[in-house]
């Protein structure tokens, strides 16, 4: 007897989830349509890697001592980010010099 009762115990309680589903049925049909929805790829404007020549080290260093050397470097980065500055890591050419880079 005790058997037969938890199984009807157990039928109940799985048939309340599709007593419940079935509840809702009429519910979303008389809802209106919802609004059509809006994807933006992240991808939309993806720049691809473009190579860079390299300019050659002795150049390269020639460059960084005609600018100042390390001690520039290490003033830009002590100095306070200007608002609206290109990125957040401030590069570009707010610095005022190209980092010996080619042109």
């Amino acid at each position: 007897m005790e058997v037969i009762a938890r199984a009807f115990a157990l039928a109940a309680l799985l048939a309340l989830p599709l007593q419940a589903g079935a509840a809702g049925q009429g519910e979303a049909a008389d809802a209106p349509p919802a609004e059509a929805l809006h994807f933006e790829s992240v991808f939309d404007g993806y720049a691809p890697y473009v190579h860079q020549p390299v300019a050659p080290w002795r150049q390269s260093n020639d460059r960084v001592g005609e600018i100042g050397g390390w001690r520039t470097y290490a003033r830009e980065a002590a100095q306070p980010e200007e608002k609206g500055a290109q990125g957040s890591t401030g590069h570009g050419a707010a610095h005022g010099h190209d980092h010996g880079a080619a042109q």
